[in-house]
């Protein structure tokens, strides 16, 4: 039985608050995780994308998504970049290019603590139940695939620094942060939505998903149109 066929009857098991006659008067069982998608194979659990939906939000300035309460618009968003992000990071594996340094990772974890003063920031990795090398993984496929999408877009239509500039200074919320703290945040969310524009962009995802095995298990609410909207609520 593959892993995630597995790790699927697992945590069904343990949603479930009733079953059979020995179990009456039982507690309720508590459900600890659920698989929200697969991606060629791999789970993507509920808690995986709680954690990297707030990492989003936190390296853009929404320091309060530690501990907010996220909609449910936020994670159909958040669902459907952990899916593309993922078949990107398979694609870059398989060309072998863009590797990321371990320098450049851990300056990516510094940056990130940063924007979490004080005892903030082991405070949310507890609350995630997260290590640092496990938040360093997920800034790492970050960095990656910002370089793979960034070397799809037409150099003309390419992220400049006056852009990421331009982005920090009319986003309040950012314009607190120290620039070069937000900087490489603005320029991959930047970066994403530029690529989302190309009309070779939609081709490409439906090529990647053609190719892999993608199911989605859980529906959230329908995610907000494209970025233009509210500046204040930027999105995967």
């Amino acid at each position: 039985m593959p892993v995630w066929l597995a790790l699927a009857a697992l945590v069904s098991a343990a949603s479930l608050d009733g079953g059979t006659d020995a179990d009456a008067g039982a507690p309720a069982r508590t459900v600890l995780d659920r698989i929200v998608a697969i991606v060629d194979r791999q789970p993507v659990l509920f808690s995986q994308l709680d954690f990297e939906t707030r990492v989003v939000f936190i390296q853009l300035g929404g320091t309060l998504a530690a501990t907010a309460r996220l909609s449910d618009e936020d994670y159909a968003a958040a669902l459907e970049w952990a899916i593309i992000q993922r078949l990107l990071l398979a694609e870059a594996t398989r060309l072998q290019v863009f590797d990321v340094e371990d320098a450049e990772v851990a300056k990516a974890v510094k940056a990130f603590a940063g924007r979490l003063p004080g005892d903030a920031y082991r405070a949310f990795l507890e609350s995630q139940e997260a290590t640092e090398e496990e938040l360093a993984s997920i800034l790492r496929r970050d960095l990656r695939v910002t370089r793979f999408l960034a070397s799809k877009v037409p150099f003309a239509a390419r992220v400049t620094e006056p852009d990421v500039r331009r982005y920090w200074t009319t986003h309040a919320e950012l314009a607190e942060q120290p620039y070069e703290r937000v900087r490489e945040a603005i320029y991959a969310q930047l970066t994403r939505e530029r690529y989302r524009t190309l009309p070779a962009a939609r081709k490409q995802l439906e090529d990647l998903r053609a190719k892999a095995d993608v199911r989605t298990v859980t529906s959230f609410a329908p995610a907000p149109p494209p970025p233009g909207g509210d500046a204040g609520t930027a999105r995967p």
